[in-house]
């Protein structure tokens, strides 16, 4: 119960894995894997950091895929407007 009670507090935008727009640059895609090893979290607290972003077009959450394939997108359009960003972007 504690560990979740930890992933909840960390899967907040404005906690410690609060995304930023220079974790993926423009043009390339990491997964929430990478991320979550480079911030010394669970990969799931990623993709809820991911999911709660209040702005997805300044902090471009788009970036972040699943190992196989692009994993989910909570902004308007789901996984459509996604593909679409990264295609724009050049990233797949």
């Amino acid at each position: 119960i504690a560990s979740s009670r930890k992933n909840r507090r960390r899967a907040s935008c404005s906690g410690p894995v609060a995304p930023s727009p220079s974790f993926s640059p423009r043009g390339e895609v990491r997964t929430y894997r990478q991320l979550a090893q480079l911030l010394g979290t669970a990969p799931r607290a990623i993709g809820q950091a991911v999911g709660a972003n209040p702005i997805p077009i300044l902090i471009p959450c788009h970036r972040v895929v699943a190992m196989r394939g692009l994993g989910g997108y909570s902004g308007p359009g789901g996984l459509t407007s996604k593909e679409r960003l990264l295609r724009l972007e050049h990233a797949c």
